[in-house]
């Protein structure tokens, strides 16, 4: 059984399409997600909104609700969006877009310093990484997301 509000990786050994196809009511509420850290080390969060619509990076104030750390140098990033192409049927992959929070705007790796919070990156169906910067304490950060339709 699949609970509310979690999570899935399918990891198929072959390589051709799959679909998946689910039912059920748009969700009009404000969506609560639970981003873990860790005190030595990186943490890795899989996430996804469960959402209709895309998402912009400032629209889904990842930053704002205070669960997503703002860098203090480009060379110096503290917490890190992880975006993959789905397109691409592989295991293991690397990210296709490794995003951060500096200077008051949201900035991609390898684009320069160019505001990029206008980039629709939560795409309906699609799981992002975020990765918490190693934290004393290992707190946990709740991001609170709300409907854009």
């Amino acid at each position: 059984m699949l609970r509310r509000d979690s999570y899935f990786i399918v990891r198929q050994n072959f390589a051709s399409n799959a679909v998946l196809t689910t039912f059920g009511a748009v969700p009009m509420r404000t969506q609560q997600v639970l981003l873990a850290t860790a005190a030595a080390t990186q943490r890795d969060n899989s996430v996804a909104l469960a959402r209709p619509a895309q998402q912009t990076l400032t629209g889904s104030r990842l930053f704002e609700s205070g669960a997503f750390n703002a860098s203090s140098a480009t060379n110096a990033r503290t917490d890190e969006l992880l975006v993959f192409d789905n397109s691409l049927g592989q295991k293991n992959k690397t990210p296709a877009a490794v995003y951060y929070y500096w200077s008051n705007a949201w900035r991609q790796v390898g684009a320069g310093t160019n505001d990029v919070g206008s980039t629709p990156v939560f795409v309906p169906g699609v799981g992002v990484i975020v990765r918490k910067n190693a934290t004393i304490g290992a707190p946990t950060y709740q991001w609170v997301n709300s409907p854009n339709y």
